[in-house]
C-alpha cells in the first residue's frame, strides 16, 4: 500500500520553485541539447569559434545544479512529470545523488573542453560544428540517463547518447576503425535494451519505474528475468564490464584523447551509474545477482590488469587499467554494503579525475612521438617533463599511494570489507594493485629512462592544456589530503543510495 501511494504521489508531484523561479530537472538536459541546437548559429555569426563557446558553457553548467540544492535539502527529491502530446510521458527523478554526479560531469566536461581548446586547435577545423554539437548532446543524454525514472525515457536518452557519441568520434581524428567498433558496440548494445524495455511494457503495460517496483512480486518472474537479462547485458557493453567490455581497448586506442577522456570519465560513468540504479531494484529480484556482480568483478579486476602487461599501447593499457577500477566498483556495489559504497562512489569519482588526467597527459606526448607504444616514447620525459609528471601522478593515484586521491578512496573501501570480516574482496583488491604496480611502474620507469628515443615531432605545448591537466592534477592531490572536502558529499550520496531515495525509490521500497 505504502508503495502505491508512493507512485500516486509521484505522478501528482509538482517541484517548488527554485531561487524564486520555476526550473525543474528538465533543464538540465533540456539547457545543453539547446546550446547543441543553437551552435549552427554560433557558427554563422563567427565571433568566436565554436570550442570556445562550448568551454564556456561548460563552465557555465558547473553553476546550474546549485539552484536546486536547496530544495533537494528540503524536501529531500525532485520528481518531475511531464506529458507530451498526451502520448510520451517524461518522468524525471533528481536527488542529492544525481545532483552530486551531474555537478562533477560538468565540471570534468569543462576541463576536456579546455584541453580541447589548444588540441583541435592544431588540427582542422572544418569539423567544429558537428564536433560541438556532438559533445553537448552527449553530455545531455548522460543526464537524462541519471535522471530518468521512466523505462522508455531510459533507453531514449541511451540511444541519444549513443548517437551523440558515435557523431563524437567520427567528427574528430578518430580512424573509421574506432567509429565501426563503435557502430557494432552500439547496435549490440541498443538492441538488448529496446528488448528489455519491450519486456517490461508487455509484461506491465507502462514504462514507470515507480509502478513497477510497486508490482515486482505481482509480475511473471520468467518476463522479469528475461528483461534483467537483457538490461545487464546492454548496460555491460557500454559500461566496461567484463567480459562484454573488449571491444572498448580498440576504441580508446584509435580515438583522440579528449575524445577519450569524455568517454571513460563522464559517458561511461553515466552508463554505470544507471546500471547501479536498475540494480537496485534487481538485487531485491535476485539475491543471486548480487554474488554474480561479486565474481564479475573480482574476475574483471585480476584479468584486465594482468592482460595489460602484455600490451605496448598506452592507450590500451590505461583502458584495461579502468576495465579493472570498474570490477573494483561493480565488486562492492555486489556487497551493498554501506561504508564499502561510501569508499565505492568516492573512488568512482576519483578515477574519473584521474584516469582523464592520464589519458589528456599521454594524448599530447603520444601527438608528438606520432604514437604511444612504450619504445617510441622511452625518455619522454626529458622533452615533455610536466605531461610526463602528471601522467605519473594519475598512475600513482590509481595505485592508492598517498597522498594522493586513490588512496583514501582504497582505504574506505578496504576498511569496509576489514570491518565486515570479508577478505576474499580484499584478497582480490591486493592482486590487482600487484597488477597495477607492475604495470604502471614499467610505463614510469620508461618515461623517466636516461636512453630516450628520437622525438619526432616537438612544438611549444599550449598553455590552456597544461592548464587543464594542472586542473586536474591539483585535484588528484587536494581530495588526496583534504578527503574530507568531498567526503561528506559522496557520504550524503550514499545515504540517499542505501535509502532507496533515488531514481527507483519505491521499487526497494516494496521489499522492506
Amino acid at each position: 500500500m505504502e508503495a502505491k501511494a508512493l507512485a500516486a504521489a509521484a505522478s501528482n508531484f509538482s517541484p517548488p520553485p527554485l531561487g524564486g523561479e520555476w526550473m525543474t530537472p528538465i533543464f538540465l538536459i533540456f539547457i545543453p541539447a539547446l546550446f547543441a541546437l543553437l551552435m549552427p548559429l554560433f557558427a554563422l555569426m563567427k565571433i568566436v569559434e565554436l570550442r570556445f563557446v562550448v568551454a564556456l558553457f561548460c563552465l557555465l553548467l558547473c553553476l546550474m545544479p546549485l539552484p536546486f540544492l536547496e530544495s533537494i535539502q528540503e524536501s529531500g527529491v525532485i520528481i518531475q512529470n511531464i506529458n507530451f502530446f498526451s502520448f510520451f510521458e517524461v518522468t524525471l527523478t533528481m536527488g542529492f545523488f544525481e545532483l552530486m554526479f551531474i555537478t562533477f560531469f560538468s565540471f570534468v566536461s569543462f576541463v576536456i573542453s579546455l584541453y580541447g581548446l589548444s588540441y583541435e586547435a592544431l588540427s582542422a577545423p572544418s569539423e567544429d560544428l558537428r564536433r560541438s554539437i556532438s559533445f553537448l548532446l552527449a553530455l545531455a543524454g548522460s543526464f537524462g540517463m541519471l535522471l530518468s525514472s521512466n523505462f522508455g525515457n531510459l533507453l531514449f536518452f541511451y540511444l541519444f547518447t549513443n548517437t551523440s557519441i558515435y557523431w563524437l568520434i567520427k567528427s574528430n581524428l578518430g580512424t573509421e576503425a574506432a567509429r565501426k567498433i563503435y557502430l557494432f558496440s552500439n547496435f549490440l548494445s541498443s538492441s538488448f535494451l529496446i528488448l528489455g524495455v519491450f519486456t517490461i511494457y508487455q509484461t506491465l503495460g507502462s514504462g514507470d519505474m515507480y509502478e513497477f517496483g510497486a508490482n515486482l512480486k505481482n509480475m511473471d518472474r520468467f518476463s522479469l528475468y528475461m528483461a534483467m537479462g537483457l538490461f545487464l547485458l546492454s548496460f555491460f557493453v557500454k559500461a566496461e564490464i567484463f567480459p562484454l567490455n573488449v571491444w572498448i581497448v580498440n576504441l580508446y586506442k584509435e580515438s583522440e584523447p579528449q575524445n577519450v577522456a569524455f568517454f571513460s570519465a563522464v559517458t561511461t560513468k553515466a552508463y554505470f551509474i544507471a546500471l547501479i540504479q536498475l540494480l537496485a531494484i534487481f538485487f531485491k529480484l535476485s539475491p543471486l545477482l548480487q554474488e554474480a556482480m561479486i565474481l564479475v568483478g573480482g574476475i574483471s579486476m585480476v584479468f584486465a590488469n594482468f592482460h595489460a602487461l602484455r600490451e605496448l599501447s598506452i592507450k590500451r593499457v590505461l583502458a584495461y587499467s579502468s576495465m579493472s577500477q570498474i570490477g573494483l566498483i561493480i565488486m562492492g556495489i555486489g556487497y551493498n554494503l554501506h561504508q564499502v559504497n561510501e569508499g565505492i562512489f568516492f573512488h568512482l569519482i576519483n578515477h574519473s579525475l584521474a584516469i582523464s588526467l592520464m589519458y589528456l597527459s599521454v594524448g599530447y606526448i603520444a601527438r608528438q612521438y606520432k604514437g604511444d607504444d612504450t619504445g617510441l616514447l622511452r625518455g619522454c620525459s626529458i622533452a615533455m617533463p610536466i605531461s610526463s609528471f602528471f601522467f605519473t601522478l594519475g598512475a600513482m593515484s590509481l595505485m592508492g599511494f598517498p597522498p594522493f586521491s586513490g588512496f583514501f578512496s582504497k582505504l574506505l573501501i578496504l576498511k569496509g570489507f576489514a570491518d565486515y570480516q570479508l577478505f576474499t574482496p580484499i584478497l582480490f583488491i591486493f592482486l590487482a594493485s600487484l597488477g597495477e604496480a607492475l604495470l604502471y611502474f614499467r610505463i614510469i620507469r620508461t618515461f623517466y629512462s636516461n636512453r630516450p628515443s628520437k622525438l619526432i615531432k616537438h612544438t611549444i605545448v599550449p598553455n590552456l592544456m597544461y592548464a587543464s591537466i594542472m586542473i586536474l592534477g591539483a585535484l588528484v592531490i587536494y581530495l588526496g589530503v583534504f578527503p574530507s572536502s568531498l567526503f561528506f558529499i559522496v557520504s550524503s550520496g550514499v545515504e540517499e543510495f542505501m535509502n532507496g531515495k533515488i531514481l527507483i525509490p519505491i521499487g526497494i521500497r516494496a521489499f522492506q
